[in-house]
């Protein structure tokens, strides 16, 4: 997900967590296939996805029906990591993505979730205005397969395979935040992704003597 309003316990982050969070830069990188079950791209065509947690609700009746997401358990009382579900082998089940609320604008709120990343990142937002047009009046192939625009943005082939992606700097001028959708890819890692992580944080250091992320083409 671009952005989560939980914690890995599926705990609602406070505003005041939130804050905290840009204290701290951490450059952005995601991957995502364009045939993917989890609908990333484009954004103004976010659909929801049945989750793990969902799909144990549908296959055990009753036995899941008191977790949901935002969940605060008292583990003391619980036991441990009780903030998630179990499957029949006894193991942890990953936390459960965002949605919008029923009735929501479903494109508005997608695009809404990239500005809440770039926030973080201290990126200058994207209008949505534009990026929502995208869906009827897409200027480029790039725009049109992301439904939003990078400060670059275009198409890499790699392997013989259409990467479209998009760069956004920080306010401080900083690689902040690298998008990359990769042409009929299903949700599964491929050869390149690894040379693209790489290519993408191998330039960013952390300074001595300031303690802060520095970036070295």
């Amino acid at each position: 997900d671009l952005y989560r309003p939980f914690d890995f316990f599926n705990r609602p982050y406070t505003e005041e967590q939130r804050e905290h969070l840009k204290e701290t830069f951490v450059p952005f990188l995601q991957i995502v296939g364009c045939n993917e079950p989890n609908f990333h791209v484009p954004r103004y065509q976010w659909r929801s996805r049945l989750t793990m947690l969902q799909d144990l609700k549908e296959k055990y009746p009753g036995k899941y029906d008191g977790v949901h997401p935002g969940m605060d358990f008292d583990e003391s009382e619980h036991g441990k990591d009780v903030t998630y579900p179990y499957n029949e082998n006894g193991n942890r089940m990953p936390t459960v993505h965002p949605a919008p609320a029923p009735g929501e604008d479903i494109p508005l709120w997608a695009e809404k979730r990239l500005n809440m990343r770039l926030d973080l990142l201290d990126c200058e937002p994207r209008d949505l205005d534009v990026c929502l047009g995208y869906a009827e009046n897409a200027d480029t192939e790039t725009h049109k397969v992301l439904g939003f625009y990078g400060d670059r943005d275009g198409i890499e082939i790699i392997h013989g395979r259409k990467h479209y992606v998009a760069d956004i700097w920080n306010r401080s001028g900083l690689h902040a935040f690298r998008f990359v959708a990769v042409d009929n890819a299903p949700h599964w890692p491929y050869i390149a992704w690894a040379q693209l992580a790489w290519d993408f944080f191998r330039k960013f250091r952390r300074d001595g003597e300031t303690g802060e992320i520095a970036e070295e083409q």
